[in-house]
């Protein structure tokens, strides 16, 4: 199979062969191959199958790369915006035992003022009962 009829596994790539033959043909009786051409031409055909090889696991290799690089960028992303959800939350949280702190205050407050207001009536009550 010569270079023309190869597919190209990285197009837009340009090989050092192309427009030239990558068989290299010689002729001890100028009508056709010879023994040396063959073998130079087998030599040749298995080097770009080997260097074709290459650029595939080459390729192969970048394409995996890339798509870790897009899963690290998509996990970068993640935890930004966990960090922001959790510092939302935190602010959250603050705020609410903020309010929950008053509440308490608020209720030891009614619960004292209660506390005063049934003893009054207490004694309205005994003093009212007693007259």
């Amino acid at each position: 199979m010569d270079r023309e009829t190869r597919p190209n596994p990285l197009p837009g790539i340009a090989f050092p062969l192309r427009g030239r033959s990558a068989v290299v043909r010689h002729s001890r009786t100028g009508d056709g191959p010879g023994e040396a051409g063959m073998a130079t031409s087998s030599a040749v055909e298995q080097a770009l199958g080997r260097l074709q090889s290459a650029l595939a696991r080459v390729e192969s290799a970048v394409e995996r790369s890339l798509e870790e690089h897009r899963e690290v960028a998509a996990l970068e992303g993640e935890m930004q915006r966990l960090g922001t959800d959790r510092s939302r939350l935190a602010q959250t949280l603050d705020a609410a035992e903020e309010r929950s702190g008053r509440l308490e205050d608020a209720n030891r407050e009614v619960s004292r003022r209660l506390v005063a207001a049934m003893e009054s009536i207490r004694d309205v009550l005994a003093r009212n009962g007693s007259a």
